[in-house]
């Protein structure tokens, strides 16, 4: 629970010193519990606590505060992956499944060996699929990166169409109306280029330009996709509204993209 609700500052971040030296503080405690009989003592009563009848638990052997700390960690994390949709998230919670099982099966040691050893594995594979997405996802409109084009293109064989696309005055868009508007417009205009048709793969190229792809088709096979996609971004429009501004007035701002079907090749 600790190591979900962390902010993504790295590990020699405060909150990360503080959360692992706690839990650090934990285990040695624990493990200097082992010898003192009156603590040992005190933490079985914990851990046999219980508010509810024991009639109701009678399929686990754990004792009720165990299991109300698995039941409110679980719905944590599954409500910060349904909010924040990250693989850490997810993988902290299928590994608290794993552990959870784990210590359902405690008696048997094999068994709880091979279940907390798959949840370290969730976590491993979690961390490996977040790598890869900080390298090949635009994390501002999550749109496969300028590395990932890089490395789709050679893939290609025989014949494919490419399309750049470009957003008119951004510049003068970006100074008129801030940056955080630009990011903004931009993760709009992403969102939309995700909808062309023909079998289209959008990528965030750089800046205000992105480049979609189109595998196995020629280029007047293209146009359609990109005059229906230009055309729909046009009719969209981008209101800009304060927190302090009521809707009616909004300022607006239309989203314009250019294409010509010249620079379609």
């Amino acid at each position: 629970m600790f190591f979900a609700l962390l902010p993504d500052r790295g590990l020699r971040a405060w909150p990360s010193v503080v959360t692992v030296a706690a839990l650090a503080v934990q285990g040695v405690a624990l493990a200097s519990f082992r010898w003192w009989r009156a603590a040992v003592s005190w933490i079985e009563v914990q851990l046999n606590w219980a508010l509810l009848p024991p009639t109701w638990f009678r399929w686990a052997w754990a004792g009720q505060s165990t299991l109300f700390a698995f039941g409110v960690t679980a719905m944590l994390l599954a409500a910060l992956f349904s909010w924040r949709r990250r693989p850490t998230d997810r993988a902290l919670f299928w590994s608290l499944v794993a552990a959870f099982m784990g210590v359902h099966v405690a008696r048997n040691a094999h068994l709880s060996l091979l279940y907390f050893g798959s949840g370290a594995l969730v976590l491993v594979v979690s961390l490996v699929e977040h790598a890869h997405a900080l390298a090949y996802v635009d994390a501002l409109t999550s749109l496969p990166s300028r590395r990932a084009l890089d490395e789709f293109l050679p893939q290609l064989h025989g014949r494919f169409a490419l399309a750049m696309v470009d957003i008119d005055h951004f510049k003068r868009f970006n100074d008129a109306y801030g940056h955080i508007a630009g990011d903004q417009m931009l993760r709009k205009v992403a969102g939309l280029l995700t909808t062309v048709g023909g079998g289209g793969r959008v990528f965030r190229y750089g800046g205000e330009e992105f480049c979609v792809v189109f595998p196995g088709r020629a280029r007047q096979d293209t146009l359609p996709h990109l005059e229906s996609l230009r055309a729909r971004i046009d009719a969209t429009g981008f209101s800009l509204r304060g927190s302090f501004r009521t809707r009616t007035e909004a300022r607006g701002a239309s989203c314009r993209a250019a294409w010509r079907p010249g620079s379609c090749t």
